[in-house]
């Protein structure tokens, strides 16, 4: 039992303490919309003019408050998904808004799209439902 409550304040401490880090800058209109009138959004990012070409990603300007961002995203229930791509090059992550404008104000708010050490492209995703579609395939047997 007193292992329980110590493990269950570690991690109330844990939370805590990452949602002071998250207390970075953030848009205040950026607010969870209902799932119902979400779209999927797809952005990748790729290096933009504040980049600088003898640091890697993880030293850029910025990078700190832009992982603090998307772990804001997160906690709000708008990211699916995002990481680096594995050649230092940029990113990408999928993510949830109401509308285009809603998505593309995320993404604008982003520290690392402020700060110019990324441009992104932008895209409305329809990703498909691959659970679903292999359930039913399974069911007829193909």
């Amino acid at each position: 039992m007193r292992n329980m409550i110590g493990m269950s304040l570690a991690v109330v401490l844990a939370g805590n303490v990452l949602n002071a880090l998250a207390a970075e800058p953030k848009p205040a209109d950026v607010v969870a919309p209902s799932s119902a009138s979400r779209n999927t959004y797809l952005v990748v990012y790729h290096r933009g003019p504040g980049w600088v070409d003898d640091k890697p990603m993880s030293k850029q300007q910025s990078m700190r408050e832009h992982f603090l961002y998307y772990l804001d995203l997160h906690r709000k229930g708008l990211l699916r998904s995002a990481g680096g791509f594995t050649d230092d090059s940029g990113g990408a992550a999928v993510f949830e808004a109401d509308d285009d404008a809603a998505a593309t104000a995320i993404i604008n708010a982003d520290p690392a799209v402020t700060s110019k050490v990324f441009q992104f492209e932008l895209k409305r995703w329809k990703p498909n439902p691959w659970e679903e579609i292999s359930q039913k395939r399974a069911a007829r047997g193909e």
